[in-house]
């Protein structure tokens, strides 16, 4: 949980209007365990969410999910 209220802070923080980094873009890379792309969770919760991010940050910030296990184990 702290990860996600982390991951979600600093996505909130890259939104902010900042005139020296308004023509920067960035992507953060995001996996979840055990919910790849047709759970439920990432459907209704995940995949929203970054939508909403990329949005909000007019382009800026783009989260790029990865399926779990692809980019680090959870062991």
């Amino acid at each position: 949980m702290n990860k996600l209220l982390s991951t979600s802070m600093l996505a909130l923080a890259l939104c902010l209007p900042a005139p020296a980094n308004a023509a920067k873009s960035y992507e953060l890379a995001f996996t979840s365990e055990g919910y790849r792309e047709n759970h439920v969770v990432f459907v209704n919760v995940w995949k929203p969410w970054m939508e909403e991010v990329e949005k909000r940050s007019q382009g800026r910030l783009k989260i790029v999910f990865y399926s779990p296990g692809t980019i680090c184990t959870s062991k």
